[in-house]
């Protein structure tokens, strides 16, 4: 008998410490309001369990399915997020080569492929349609960490420059 009236005044602190703190994380708004209303329920059955002895049980919810599936579609979100991740590594690394090839009155476009290392996407190897600007490539040797063997220059010109005597 004390041991079950330990175990229900164990429920109701429990449930007494968990709510303000929940409460407390939760943005202001409708979602804080139905976050207290539920936990006045959850509070309600913890000073209720008594009452109802057995017969209060909570649902089988085949937690260990739920679990899976949302584990994997994490995983999947992880992959999708890496994956436009080092995408915008990619795009911004070949504008940053263009505008410092302009500085420098080169007209350059660059492709610039990534690889993921430790979990992060870096630039690894680039594509460069222009006229080779030995500035330009030990720049991105030094400040990108693309050795001159991983970047390939193809000498034609960018798509939106015009070459010479077409206006």
């Amino acid at each position: 008998m004390i041991e079950a009236v330990r175990s229900w005044l164990c429920s109701i602190v429990m449930v007494g410490i968990l709510l303000p703190a929940v409460q407390g994380l939760t943005p202001e708004g409708p979602l804080r309001r139905i976050g207290t209303s539920v936990g006045g329920l959850v509070l309600l059955a913890a000073l209720l369990r008594p009452l109802t002895g057995d017969r209060l049980r909570l649902p089988d919810w085949e937690l260990d399915a739920s679990e899976a599936r949302i584990l994997g579609e994490g995983e999947e979100l992880g992959e999708a997020g890496a994956r436009e991740l080092a995408r915008l590594v990619s795009e911004r690394t070949a504008v940053l080569i263009g505008e410092r090839a302009a500085e420098r009155g080169t007209a350059v476009e660059a492709d610039v492929e990534v690889r993921v290392d430790d979990g992060v996407p870096l630039p690894w190897a680039v594509t460069l349609r222009g006229e080779r600007d030995g500035a330009v490539e030990a720049w991105i040797a030094s400040e990108l960490g693309i050795p001159p063997e991983r970047q390939t220059w193809t000498g034609a010109p960018p798509s939106d420059a015009a070459p010479e005597g077409v206006p």
